[in-house]
């Protein structure tokens, strides 16, 4: 009997894609099957967002019938690391045809300068 191979796609979760769009950050997720209920999402700190769910079998045909199963069901969990901080209050979130939406608002970076004067370098005074 040959060993299941487990496939990438049951490692990494669902596929995403990250658009950004002026000052937002848009997550897609592919989640064909999935309910509402049966998904949470959550926006760790400000550079990750969560995707915990599961796909449940929900056909009237018993799964140990297949003869072909490239379908993947059970739980899965997968975190997106984000490119820019977000905002978690600022986010919306939708799941429509089995595509998540996640809306991030960008939060703006502060800028840090870090100043020496001249003299604190060469020891010297400038005047």
């Amino acid at each position: 009997m040959r060993a299941k191979q487990e496939r990438p796609a049951e490692r990494a979760g669902p596929p995403v894609d990250l658009v950004r769009r002026g000052d937002r950050l848009i997550l897609l997720a592919s989640l064909p099957g999935v309910k509402p209920s049966d998904l949470r999402v959550s926006i760790v700190g400000d550079r990750q967002v969560l995707l915990e769910g599961e796909v449940a079998y929900r056909h009237p045909l018993p799964r140990e019938n297949l003869s072909l199963g490239e379908r993947i069901y059970g739980p899965f969990a997968r975190t997106v690391h984000l490119p820019l901080p977000v905002d978690p209050g600022a986010a919306a979130v939708a799941l429509q045809d089995g595509v998540l939406t996640v809306d991030m608002r960008v939060r703006a970076e502060a800028v840090h300068l870090t100043w020496q004067p001249k003299e604190a370098q060469t020891g010297e005074r400038p005047w």
